[in-house]
């Protein structure tokens, strides 16, 4: 599991990637709390939300959800540079060969912005932080399959 933590920085949106496993009787949004370093009880100040999944060429899964705003933001970041998306190579291959960290917050990033336009509980709690929609604002509003061309 991997979960993306965004921020607003000096040059745009940022982020910071945690990863770890799925333990046993822990349902993934339970580890995608831990994994973020959420206490149990956090406050709903926060949005957690499941972005995507994608297949490795070792056999795994890599489950991945997007933390909003990142509760640790002492810890180093990463500019978000590109929006760029990962896609296969025709209509019938929808799985890209490879796909880059980039690739994956970004698509994270729009569908948490996505999210937070048909979801009352999102845009509320994301409302509190005028810095952060900010940076999502330009964001394409569609669904992920529609992101890649």
């Amino acid at each position: 599991m991997e979960v993306f933590a965004l921020r607003c920085l000096p040059s745009g949106l940022g982020y910071r990637r945690t990863v770890g496993d799925l333990e046993p009787a822990e349902s993934p949004d339970q580890a995608a709390a831990r994994i973020a370093g959420l206490a149990e009880g956090t406050p709903t100040e926060l949005v957690m939300h499941s972005t995507s999944w994608r297949h490795l060429h070792d056999g795994s899964l890599v489950l991945t959800y997007v933390v909003a705003p990142d509760p640790e933001p002492e810890l180093r970041a990463v500019a978000v540079t590109s929006f760029a998306l990962a896609h296969g190579p025709d209509a019938m291959s929808p799985s890209p060969e490879s796909v880059s960290e980039g690739q994956v917050v970004a698509h994270a990033a729009c569908h948490l912005a996505l999210v937070a336009e048909t979801n009352p509980h999102v845009r509320r709690v994301l409302q509190l932080y005028p810095d952060l929609r900010a940076a999502m604002a330009d964001l394409p509003l569609v669904p992920a399959a529609q992101l890649a061309g």
